[in-house]
């Protein structure tokens, strides 16, 4: 049985020790300091551009659907991702594009 499997079925509390070493978090951090490290990723998420941080939300969802990496190549080729693909129109991939060519932060505006 799956882990995942085996604790939803089970309903055995695990530890963050436990949590961490099958991949349900990515981190551990002492308490004093979870908001500090909170508020650090939500940094490092907002300085991403919008649409992708939308797309990308998007597509774990719906790849959350699939079985295996065919299924969800599949899924691509028929438009079911059809957020990845508005994203490379918009305005923000050719500024993101830019400022790593200019070797600059890029100025994400959402369009």
């Amino acid at each position: 049985m799956e882990a995942g499997h085996e604790i939803l079925l089970t309903c055995d509390p695990i530890d963050a020790e436990k949590a961490l070493s099958l991949g349900l978090l990515n981190s551990i951090v002492p308490r004093s300091e979870v908001l500090t490290e909170a508020r650090r990723l939500a940094d490092k998420i907002v300085a991403c551009a919008p649409l992708a941080i939308q797309g990308t939300k998007q597509s774990a969802m719906l790849g959350l659907q699939h079985r295996g990496n065919a299924a969800a190549m599949q899924a691509q080729t028929d438009g079911q991702y059809d957020i990845l693909e508005a994203m490379f129109r918009r305005s923000d991939i050719k500024e993101g594009l830019r400022a790593f060519l200019e070797k600059r932060n890029p100025n994400f505006e959402g369009r």
